[in-house]
């Protein structure tokens, strides 16, 4: 990705919006550079799923 190489920076902070295709085009090594914390990525989604709609409590 042009992204990555020139501006790692930006990458970073846009990586959360483009993880899904990264991930369909199979650019794993991408992934595994921004992903960070994975046991913490996976414990927040669960979170946010029990979490009542509407609810501003993270």
């Amino acid at each position: 990705m042009v992204l990555d190489k020139i501006f790692p920076k930006q990458s970073e902070t846009y990586y959360h919006v483009t993880e899904d295709l990264l991930i369909e085009h199979k650019k794993y090594d991408i992934c595994a550079k921004y992903i960070g914390d994975p046991i913490i990525k996976y414990e927040d989604g669960v979170d946010a799923q029990l979490r009542p709609k509407g609810s501003l409590i993270k």
